[in-house]
């Protein structure tokens, strides 16, 4: 979905990359453990997986998968943005209408929050 196929009545491009680039976030490459799971419909169990990640400095939480063992996720920028915009507001409770004062509130808050046992890209606590 490119940046222009953004609704304005909704939420202008600009907004969105104005919310979702002052977002922390880090990109982690990690290997999944699919076999651990028991598939739904039957059948055998997947393989495990190397896979890159867009994750939240804040709680850790992934925003986005970047590619997997071998595969490239198709993505732009504004699969991107959606998926952070999409965690701020269902992880964090940042609201995406108002004006800055009100988001500042809400950010000022979510920093005095205890620190999550996460760890960043470079090994240091977020």
């Amino acid at each position: 979905m490119p940046l222009s196929s953004y609704d304005p009545r909704l939420m202008t491009a600009a907004r969105a990359l104005e919310l979702a680039g002052d977002w922390p976030v880090f990109v982690d490459v990690q290997y999944a453990d699919l076999g651990q799971f028991e598939p739904e419909t039957g059948g055998p169990r997947q393989e495990g997986r190397w896979q890159a990640n867009l994750r939240c400095m804040r709680c850790q939480q992934s925003c986005g998968q970047l590619g997997a063992q071998g595969d490239l996720v198709a993505t732009d920028i504004a699969d991107l943005m959606s998926g952070v915009l999409r965690h701020m507001t269902m992880a964090h409770d940042v609201p995406l209408k108002g004006n800055a004062t009100t988001q500042a509130a809400v950010l000022a808050a979510e920093a005095a929050a205890p620190a999550s046992q996460g760890r960043s890209l470079f090994g240091q606590q977020p």
